[in-house]
Order: structure tokens, then sequence, then C-alpha cells
């Protein structure tokens, strides 16, 4: 193809963009999605801005046609209906994921456990279940994006990540989570939250504490604390107790490829008619936008995975491989652009 033709491909693709601009701006399903505390401030000048922010962004390497498509697919995704019924996110490493399509997502063991909610045993061992966000809560969104860049290496997430919203507006997710969850909290829930940090009862918390919590100190080492996190694969344990017993050759290589170089992914569970599966913990502190779920979760609850564009391929052969092929893949870009849009206001 020319450069002429090109020039004319391009041309048209943002005469495409622009049209889609201007519907999803109407749209107020979008703008809800985009922006839930203050969808009206979403308008058709913000979106170009955000546009026009993604295409002259230098720390991005996609080219031109590239990040026209992926904030087209940001506008369509949130746009659009969940398919999962009752949904819970979970965030986690591309290990974890390859090893969990085998075996399940253990939810561990609390005062309740099992699919049948099974009342545990005086003395049974206990351990804490699986951290499940609730889309309800919108700032839940960027705590999951902000669980599921700590599952990579912080040296390798450019690596993976085409869009760093970070780089581009200057803003940590740590930063955004904090200012949109203790925006948004009621008295009731900031005082939930200061007793689950300081393991004592809501009741006991006193006004002191929780101004302590909400602090700017306080603020600046969850904000230094978060932004250094990295949950990842422990190689020597895996080496020592995961591989050895692995019967399956392929899968002991594909484990052995993610111990090292693991990847975020974000994922939506569906809970409809399984009451463990949105299970709270019965007898804990609940913090809105994260329950701890007991139980097993298993590739065939799993409704959408959200992982790097570069890495769907790889996702979508060990999907299929176990058959799934109802799971729809997101790439984990479109919250990215999506915090580009917040910060066009």
């Amino acid at each position: 193809m020319t450069e002429e033709n090109l020039d004319k491909q391009h041309q048209g693709e943002r005469l495409e963009i622009e049209k889609d601009v201007l519907q999803y701006a109407d749209n107020p399903n979008f703008r809800q999605d985009i922006l839930p505390q203050n969808p009206e401030r979403i308008d058709a000048m913000v979106l170009n801005r955000a546009l026009e922010t993604l295409l002259g962004a230098d720390s991005i390497e996609l080219s031109e046609p590239q990040r026209l498509e992926l904030f087209k697919q940001t506008l369509e995704y949130y746009s659009g209906p969940t398919d999962a019924k009752l949904p819970v996110w979970h965030s986690t490493s591309s290990y974890v994921l390859r090893k969990a399509l085998e075996e399940g997502f253990s939810g561990g063991h609390g005062k309740y456990s099992g699919e049948a909610g099974r009342k545990v045993k005086k003395g049974e061992k206990t351990q804490e279940g699986l951290s499940v966000s609730h889309p309800k809560y919108h700032y839940a969104e960027v705590f999951q994006q902000m669980a599921a860049r700590a599952s990579a290496k912080k040296s390798e997430l450019g690596k993976y990540l085409a869009i760093d919203s970070e780089k581009i507006t200057g803003k940590t997710l740590p930063e955004v989570f904090l200012l949109e969850m203790l925006s948004s909290f009621s008295e009731d829930e900031t005082r939930e939250l200061a007793a689950r940090m300081l393991g004592i009862k809501p009741e006991e918390v006193t006004q002191e504490q929780i101004g302590n919590l909400t602090s700017e100190e306080a603020k600046k080492a969850f904000i230094e604390e978060s932004n250094k996190a990295e949950n990842l694969p422990v190689r020597d344990r895996i080496e020592e107790d995961v591989l050895p017993k692995l019967k399956d050759e392929n899968l002991k290589i594909e484990l052995g490829e993610e111990i090292d170089h693991p990847f975020p992914c974000f994922i939506t569970f569906e809970g409809a008619g399984k009451e463990s599966h949105l299970a709270k913990d019965r007898g804990g502190i609940h913090i809105p936008f994260e329950d701890r779920f007991y139980g097993t979760l298993k590739g065939q609850d799993i409704r959408e995975i959200r992982v790097p564009q570069s890495q769907m391929g790889k996702v979508r052969g060990w999907l299929e491989a176990k058959g799934l092929n109802g799971v729809t893949l997101v790439p984990l870009e479109v919250y990215e652009i999506k915090r580009i849009i917040q910060n066009s206001i």
C-alpha cells in the first residue's frame, strides 16, 4: 500500500472514531460507566481531548491505527452490558491463572467453607479466602487494575502493557484508588475500614484513630507501599512443591515460563445461582469493595479475562485447550484508556 493510500486509510479511521465519539458522548450508560460520580461531565470535548492525548503520547510504542483501534474498543467496552450475572472480580498473575485452569481458584477455608457452605469443625485449620470485588462499587475497578498490575514485575510491566495511564496522566493508580475510595465512603464504611486495619471491632474505633487513618501522612504511606507492591510467584516453593508433582509435561513447561515473567490478569467470574461464589466472611468486617470467597471457583465460572493485548493469543490458547470457548478476552489496556478519559475532564 502506498503512503498516500495509508494516509487516506488513517483519515478514514479518524473520521470513524470522531463519529463514534459523538455517539458515545450521548450514551448515558457509557457516561455512567466512565465516570459514575459525575457522568454529566463526559462529553464529546472530553473524549476528543482524551483521543488527542492518546495519539500524541510519546510513551506509547503503538502505531496510530493501533491506538485508534484500542480507543474504539474502549468506547465499545464501556457502553455494553456485562454478560455475567452477579459478577465478581479477581486479579492475579498469569502463573496463577494457568494453574487455576487445571485445579480451580481456591478460596481457602474460613468459618464457613466448601461449595455448600459447610461449617468448619472445631480445631480445623482455616486460611484467608480469595479476595473478590463487586463491580457495583465504582472504585473496585481501579482496585482490581491496581492488583493486576502488582502481579507482574515492575521492571517488566512496560513490556506487557502497551498503554500505561500512570505515565500519561502523572497519577499512579494507588493515588486514584485512595481518592475515589475515601471520597465515596460513608462514616460507617470508614469506621469499618479502620477496624479492619487495626484488627478491632467497629464500635471500638475512636475518631482519633479514624483521623490518623485518613491523615496525609497515612495516605502517603499507603501510596508509597502500593506503588512498590509486587505479588509474584515464589520460584523456590513452586520448583520444590508444585512442578515435580505434575505429570503433564506441557503444563509443567507452561507454568515454568510464567514463574519468572508473569503478566497481569483481571478476571470476571459469574456467581448467579451459586451462593458460595458470593459468600462473604460472615464473621468478619466487611469493606464495601472487597469480600472473601471460601470455596473453589472453576474455569467454567469465568466469563471474561482482561489481559495485556500482547498476551491475548497465549491466553486464548490456554482456554481453548480446556474447552472454555465462551470466555471473552478483553485488552487490559481499556482501563488505562478509561483513566486517560477521566483525566481529560
